[in-house]
């Protein structure tokens, strides 16, 4: 590239220029998109141009563009230091300087810290980063390309080890470091002020160990030295705080702020304790351009935006997709680069290791190039600049996020390429006992706990998993094809561990607490199904494993649902239930802190992960106490019997379990003989030659006793036990087809039994093709593509249009199972557990907008989700052929 009259001392990443941006999108002068990972260096936490801060500086450039504080102040200077003393999270009252930009509010912390304290000594850490300017780049923890050549430089500075789980030394060999720091270099009383990052930036992403913030804050407050923490990188919601010191537990007395403090524009800052911030004389703070007009009025919008509950949303939702796409990488074994994953919340690196290919270093300078050329833009760091650092805008959509990631996987298969020897031969390796086991492996401990809770709690469901087996045993036995297509896709194992469950929330605070703990699980929301057009008042969505890497090791999911007390008639009933859901907690103590653990460490020890099923099973288990009096049971009973099973007990007992059935039929016609009363009907789609969707049917739910406040007692009905059956994923234009002839089927099969509803629903769908090649032609389903053996032998000299390739059987075409759900058909299972045909003054009332405010983060589409995985396994098949 080409740069006339620019400085050959700037070095540039990416040889393009960029013309404009949205958000996380940026398009070059030539019209190329890309996704920007860069995110202007931790700039752009609220993305390019976002509509509200551009509205604010339009205004503000109308109506006074700058003025020098220290000459003649203005309005915006003073409203930003007021709101940044309520932002920013310490307990005592602030005093800050505004800046042009993060090197110059460190140098100005250097002066005040020396001016406060009378002393000279600076201590910074290995790794560390705050600017370029002459004293400031004196702090930076690494010589090449900031200090080299450059002579004396101010001083005295002197670093130390930087303590931390990503990669850093324990907080025991830092505070050795320092005290020998005091007793062989500089002592304690002519030490100014120690600064840190609570989270490296430059550094490659490390987390500071708050064991050894917490040792480190009681050492400056014993021998006066003023703490610094450099939040230039980490804060404005980085990692899902305001500040990354949070995280810690500890405050500092002095705070550097910048890059996202203003979305853009050149705004930064120090703040801190009045008594320090007031040392230096008067006039010795300012700057001509510090505090601009303008660059306040976005720093003001900035932080009206950053609330805690947009930060925990958006940096919650942009970390769960980040490490399940890395987890993803990392349990497919292809590549043997990539190391561990670094950071806290959405401020994430990644690893690259070396390898007899390369050095971490050159695969990293490799992928770069090839992001680029993907249309991803990415940025390394770490002192050798081997850490690939991810900073998409935080506000990032979840599709355009999802995007980039999938344009980064193309990029690392095309290093792959370029170093097949990368392959990973080592992921099957056993982590040592002290690290975080996965997330799937967390789920399959609760699920199998789950169930054996469930068994013992309901003895027929017991027998229910018996009688499933047996008539899947019988099944495979009859279709020996159908049982050598599960086995050689690795199905078998699936099904004998394959559960859903269901459960019900009354508040948004649950719900979100909910995610945060299916989460640990690896379990995210997926679908939202309005089940107030059955009549029954809850919006749902399922926390389930995504990729197919958890799906493989545990496809264990929750069908979640959230009452909906506006859809309460009666305004005294609505107020009643709100304030009986408001006195409860449904989490253990237990539970609460082993989330907050699991997200703080990124996941949970082996011990960790056996507490947090134990603690987390408490809320799912059934409470014969109800927190009511029946006189309470029964008004909200009259109500709609659901409403009661969500308001009147400690918990959301799980209501039912539902293992998956190789033939649903048959299971239905076994129940009576088993003791089990059936539903009447089956819900879904009718039996086929090419299963579509979900079938489901449940015996009938239990009459349990209860016992109500008042010694009273009662019974309630609410558990049971479901069966399902899955088929394949449908297009939206198979969906389309489906929802018209189960419509029309509808009006036909009120009343009828499960054998007439059956041939009912045959002659309706009998418009539904129902073999896997129509399907596919007609593009109602979604399929999975493979090369077989033949085709792996042809290799570049196939044929290249998919379907002569199937043809000659060089590519196999496998229908992707249906992992989600069926709104209607879920109502119709509530129905009739529930005794209630539903209440239609409830239908109509679909708000995904608001479900996903009570969740806290978005639900992601699940068509997507399917569209994705067909897309990218024909990718790689055709690729693979070419080679």
């Amino acid at each position: 590239m080409d740069l006339p009259h620019i400085s050959d001392a700037l070095g540039i990443v990416h040889p393009l220029c960029i013309d404009r941006g949205r958000n996380a999108e940026v398009w070059d002068e030539q019209g190329n998109h890309y996704i920007d990972f860069v995110g202007g260096i931790g700039v752009l936490n609220l993305g390019h141009g976002h509509p509200d801060v551009v509205e604010a500086v339009k205004a503000q450039v109308d109506t006074l563009m700058h003025s020098a504080f220290n000459a003649l102040p203005h309005r915006g200077y003073l409203e930003v230091a007021s709101t940044l003393n309520a932002f920013v999270p310490v307990s005592y009252s602030l005093s800050c300087m505004l800046t042009n930009s993060g090197a110059e509010a460190t140098e100005n912390a250097l002066k005040i810290a020396r001016a406060a304290t009378g002393r000279q000594g600076v201590i910074a850490f290995d790794d560390g980063f705050h600017g370029r300017t002459l004293a400031a780049l004196n702090l930076n923890g690494k010589v090449k390309p900031y200090k080299n050549r450059l002579g004396a430089l101010p001083g005295p500075v002197h670093h130390l080890p930087f303590p931390s789980r990503d990669g850093g030394v324990d907080a025991d060999t830092a505070m050795a470091a320092l005290e020998r720091l005091f007793e062989v270099e500089i002592p304690a009383d002519e030490v100014a002020c120690i600064i840190v990052e609570p989270v490296q930036g430059e550094g490659g992403f490390r987390l500071l160990c708050a064991d050894f913030a917490a040792r480190l804050r009681a050492l400056c407050e014993a021998h006066g030295i003023v703490l610094i923490f450099d939040e230039i990188q980490s804060g404005f919601g980085r990692t899902g705080k305001r500040f990354a010191f949070s995280h810690l537990g500890v405050e500092p007395d002095l705070l550097l702020m910048g890059k996202s403090m203003a979305a853009g524009l050149p705004l930064a800052a120090v703040a801190g304790k009045p008594e320090i911030m007031d040392a230096p004389p008067k006039g010795g703070l300012g700057g001509t351009y510090s505090g601009n007009a303008v660059a306040c009025a976005a720093a003001q919008t900035v932080m009206a935006l950053m609330s805690e509950e947009h930060l925990a949303e958006w940096s919650e939702r942009q970390e769960a997709m980040i490490l399940e796409a890395y987890r993803g990488w990392r349990a497919s074994g292809r590549y043997s680069m990539l190391g561990d994953m670094t950071g806290i919340g959405a401020m994430r690196g990644i690893v690259f290791e070396d390898t007899p290919a390369a050095t971490g270093a050159e695969h990293l300078a490799a992928l770069i190039v090839a992001g680029r050329e993907e249309g991803v833009l990415l940025m390394p760091s770490g002192r050798r600049r081997n850490v690939l650092r991810l900073l998409p805008p935080l506000t990032a959509e979840p599709e355009v996020l999802e995007e980039g990631l999938a344009r980064l996987e193309r990029a690392l298969l095309a290093v792959l390429s370029a170093h097949p020897s990368n392959v990973d031969d080592r992921h099957h390796e056993a982590p040592p006992m002290t690290a975080p086991i996965s997330h799937h492996e967390i789920r399959d401990r609760f699920s199998k706990a789950m169930s054996a809770m469930y068994q013992a709690e309901v003895p027929q469901y017991e027998t229910l998993l018996e009688l499933v087996a047996q008539v899947n045993r019988e099944t495979l036995e009859r279709d020996p094809e159908l049982a050598a297509r599960l086995e050689a896709h690795d199905e078998l194992n699936r099904l004998s561990v394959e559960r859903h469950g269901a459960i019900r929330v009354g508040t948004a605070e649950e719900l979100t607490m909910l995610r945060r703990l299916f989460a640990v699980m690896g379990m995210y929301p997926v679908g939202y199904y309005d089940l107030s057009e059955a009549g029954v008042p809850v919006h749902s969505t399922a926390f389930r494993p995504i990729d197919d890497a958890a799906l493989a090791r545990n496809p264990f999911r929750v069908f979640t649902s959230l009452l909906r007390l506006e859809l309460i008639e009666s305004a005294e009933l609505r107020e009643r239930a709100a304030g009986i859901l408001a006195e409860r907690d449904i989490f253990t103590p237990g539970a609460r802190e082993l989330i907050e653990l699991s997200e703080r460490q990124g996941g949970l020890t082996d011990e960790q992960a056996d507490r947090f099923v134990a603690e987390s099973l408490e809320t799912f288990r059934w409470h014969q106490d109800a927190t009511v009096d029946l006189e309470t049971y029964e008004a909200l009973h009259a109500e709609h019997r659901l409403i009661a099973d969500v308001v009147c007990f400690r918990g959301p007992h799980i209501n039912h379990l539902t293992p998956r059935t190789l033939d649903i039929d048959e299971a239905q016609r076994r129940m009576p003989a088993a003791g089990m009363n059936p539903k009447e009907v089956i819900e879904g789609p009718p039996r086929r030659d090419c299963p579509i969707l979900l079938r489901q049917t449940s015996f009938k739910a239990l009459e349990e006793p209860t016992r109500f406040a008042g010694e009273r007692q009662g019974t309630h009905t609410a558990r049971f036990g479901e069966i399902e059956q899955r088929g394949v994923a449908l297009t939206a234009k198979g969906r389309a087809l489906y929802d018209r002839l189960l419509a029309e089927s509808r009006q036909r099969t009120t009343g009828l039994t499960n054998a007439e509803h059956q041939r009912v629903l045959a002659e309706v769908f009998a418009d539904f093709p129902d073999t896997e090649a129509e399907l596919r032609h007609q593009g109602l389903a979604f399929f999975e593509y493979r090369l077989t053996a033949a085709g792996r032998e042809a290799g570049a000299g196939a044929e290249a249009e998919l379907e002569k390739l199937i043809e000659q059987g060089l590519v196999a075409a496998r229908p992707i199972t249906y992992e989600d759900f069926l709104p209607v058909s879920a109502a119709g299972i509530f129905q009739s557990n529930l005794g209630d045909d539903g209440n239609q003054a409830y239908a109509g009332n679909a708000n995904k907008e608001a479900f996903e405010e009570a969740l806290g983060a978005k639900v992601t589409d699940e068509l997507a989700l399917y569209a994705e995985r067909e897309r990218m396994s024909l990718q790689s098949t055709l690729e693979a052929l070419k080679r």
